[in-house]
């Protein structure tokens, strides 16, 4: 029910760690790049989360930079390739 992700790749292309909703778009655009939470206990888990991330340097770094890659796989050359794609098998 949630759009493309925009503002979380801007943090990731910021080289920000991210934590985000547990829901299977989320799965299978960030895999291993974010911390999630559980929406259906969402306050325990979201801060569960937070803390985790905040006392966990190493982790705070590690997602950072697989995010920062993350985004930055995803450059306007590729989305209009990958647009122009799908163009062209609709007008097969």
């Amino acid at each position: 029910m949630e759009g493309f992700d925009y503002p979380i790749l801007e943090a990731k292309a910021e080289g920000l760690p991210t934590i985000i909703s547990d829901i299977p778009v989320h799965r299978e655009l960030h895999g291993d790049t974010s911390l999630y939470f559980e929406l259906s206990n969402a306050p325990r888990s979201f801060g569960y989360a937070l803390e985790r991330l905040a006392g966990d340097l190493v982790l705070w770094n590690y997602l950072g930079l697989q995010g920062f890659r993350l985004a930055n796989s995803f450059s306007i050359s590729v989305q209009q390739q990958q647009i122009q794609d799908l163009l062209n098998c609709i007008q097969s």
